[in-house]
């Protein structure tokens, strides 16, 4: 049988391990709004500037024109999907690429459970 544990003590655990977390969350929120902000900003401006009308950004990405039309003109809040970003993006003729931080520059590095022996 299972050791009893009290509500105020899974409380207080609970609390414990939100408070030692909260500092991370905080940084987190922080770099994701900058990061989608400035991702929109420049899949804006690199979609606007690809040498394509709307209708070819909009038919070759498979977004819907009025879709399109108010990305490009501002009209659409920052909550983009991000496969939207990606079609117009590739339909402008860039791609996303993904790359790993260098352990020095991770904010998270010291929070990760990395296997013994890995790469990072």
């Amino acid at each position: 049988m299972g050791k009893y544990v009290s509500w105020q003590d899974k409380e207080k655990r609970r609390q414990e391990w939100h408070n030692k977390h909260e500092e991370a969350r905080k940084i987190y929120r922080e770099s994701a709004e900058t990061l989608s902000e400035w991702l929109i900003r420049k899949a804006r401006s690199l979609v606007k500037n690809c040498g394509l009308s709307q209708i070819q950004i909009s038919d070759f990405s498979g977004v819907g024109t009025s879709l399109v039309s108010r990305f490009l003109h501002r009209k659409i809040s920052p909550k983009v999907h991000f496969g939207t970003i990606v079609s117009l993006l590739l339909a402008a003729g860039y791609r996303i690429k993904f790359e790993r931080i260098p352990p020095e520059q991770d904010r998270f590095y010291k929070n990760r459970r990395l296997p013994p022996g890995s790469d990072y």
